[in-house]
């Protein structure tokens, strides 16, 4: 049992994030504020006027986003003197293979040059200045493009002619709402002027491998002979930028957007709540055993043989109430988790069983709270036994708005009543009142409590409708039937009395001596 509640809470925990990302801003600072003042200070620094902080986040299908806001870059002179990541908040890399990711959105065309290397976006340096490895730019020669630049380098370097000629990031955008996911990669490469530079826009591959196609390679010129420490953003295009990753693999920069972990963790909470249970159990069984012991006390000058054989019927009566009220129950929530947590059931479906599951929890600790209420020996007295029907009576009507009055006989408080007698007779005066609520319409409830002739008497009298007919023979109503039979096995009575429009009157009677 203990094995099986922990395999579904391992089920029901959400699944770590990967190792590998180096470094990951989703912008989430406080709205107007510029990258890299207040609380963007801890990862940006030297900030500008030109870049704030914006509402909202942008999106891209399939893309694992937050819920976060975005930067805007408004129209300003360009610099590569702009807004960069404090030295050390990713760990510098200087082999091996290291990729950017980023979502794009063009707001105009304004600052974008239409010439030669185009106008700077986003450059990854080492930590000194003036020790770029790759530039990612835009151009305006006729259709907005992106395009990827090797630094350092000589007149050999990546240029606009090699920005892309076809497929989707040919011709950007500037509507100010398309929304591009830009992927770009540096890989080192043993030699001197071979390391690689490659940039997507719009992969058609998530999470899985690289896509081979939608993107250009440039590796012109000499290699750099420092490391990637730092990340620049610069000024001059009117852009927004959201979602920036860097890490080590084409899987860690493009996350696909996994189901929402909600449903799993409301898994877990009532599977929690199923250990729960399980301590409850572990108490009740504790209260057993103290009743065993007091009821081996109370017989101690009995012969043995009686002794033996009242213990053991009192013992296998527990088992049956924990087997019949408990059992199916866990065996139920079990299957409901089971079903909720299964990869082909719907969202509504997943609902419904989590509802079910949460409404099944709550009944079973109700039940619980009975049958530990019927061990305690401190209520084996008729006024302990009345007080909590009182009580549990005048929180049920309650909620049906109707009115509760009591009349108990002074002289029976102290009486002794044994816990089966008031087990099930609490389970029939609890199906009288379910009664009352669902079926006569009352809006008030008389509870009498007397002794007659060493009879318990618990009499129940609502103001309802009464009965259209004349009152059902047994096996007409499975309610009755079921106050019926409890009465019977406590060797008791059970009567009913109801005509239409005058209410009904319930009567059990059950022994005090049994």
């Amino acid at each position: 049992m203990a094995k099986l509640l922990l395999a579904m809470v391992l089920l029901s925990s959400p699944r770590c994030s990967s190792a590998k990302l180096l470094f990951y801003d989703g912008f989430d600072y406080s709205e107007g504020t510029k990258l890299g003042e207040f609380s963007s200070s801890k990862t940006w620094e030297n900030p500008k006027n030109q870049i704030i902080i914006s509402g909202g986040n942008l999106e891209f299908a399939g893309l694992k986003t937050s819920e976060g806001n975005h930067i805007n870059v408004a129209l300003g002179s360009s610099s590569l003197d702009s807004v960069r990541t404090i030295n050390g908040v990713w760990r510098e890399q200087s082999n091996g293979t290291l990729y950017i990711s980023f979502l794009l959105r063009l707001e105009s065309v304004s600052g974008i040059a239409k010439s030669g290397d185009g106008t700077s976006l986003l450059t990854v340096t080492h930590t000194s200045n003036h020790s770029q490895l790759l530039g990612i730019n835009l151009i305006n020669d006729g259709a907005v493009r992106l395009g990827i630049l090797k630094f350092p380098s000589d007149d050999s370097r990546a240029s606009s002619s090699v920005f892309f000629g076809s497929g989707p990031g040919a011709a950007l955008s500037a509507d100010g709402s398309t929304t591009y996911l830009v992927v770009a990669r540096y890989r080192w490469v043993e030699g001197a002027t071979n390391d690689e530079v490659t940039l997507w826009v719009n992969p058609a591959t998530l999470g899985i491998n690289e896509d081979p196609t939608n993107k250009i390679s440039a590796s012109g010129g000499t290699d750099g002979a420092k490391s990637a420490g730092r990340l620049i953003l610069s000024r001059g295009p009117n852009v927004s930028i959201d979602e920036l990753r860097i890490g080590q693999s084409w899987a860690d920069v493009t996350p696909v957007n996994r189901p929402s972990q909600q449903p799993f963790m409301m898994i877990g909470i009532l599977v929690c709540g199923l250990v729960a249970a399980a301590l409850w159990i572990a108490q009740l069984r504790r209260k057993v055993r103290e009743r065993s012991a007091a009821l081996r006390a109370q017989i101690e000058e009995r012969q043995k043989a009686e002794q033996q054989r009242f213990v053991e019927r009192e013992r296998a009566r527990i088992a049956r109430d924990l087997h019949d009220e408990l059992g199916a129950d866990i065996t139920e929530i079990s299957m409901l988790a089971t079903r909720a947590m299964s990869d082909a059931e719907g969202s509504d479906e997943r609902r419904r069983c989590l509802t079910q599951m949460a409404e099944k929890a709550r009944q079973m600790v109700a039940t619980l709270e009975e049958i530990v209420w019927a061990m305690n020996p401190q209520h084996d007295s008729l006024g302990a036994m009345v007080n909590y029907f009182s009580f549990f009576a005048d929180r049920f009507l309650r909620l049906a708005n109707i009115k509760l009055t009591i009349d108990i006989s002074p002289e029976a408080v102290e009486l002794a009543v044994e816990a089966r007698i008031r087990h099930q007779l609490f389970l029939a005066f609890k199906e009288a009142l379910a009664n009352v609520v669902k079926h006569s319409g009352a809006t008030e409830v008389h509870l009498m409590v007397r002794v007659e002739e060493r009879m318990l008497c618990v009499i129940v009298t609502d103001n309802g409708c009464g009965f259209r007919e004349p009152v059902p023979a047994t096996g007409q109503h499975e309610g009755i039937v079921n106050m019926r039979r409890r009465m019977e096995k406590l060797g008791g009575r059970f009567e009913i009395s109801a005509e239409k429009g005058n209410g009904t009157m319930v009567k059990f009677l059950a022994p005090l001596n049994s």
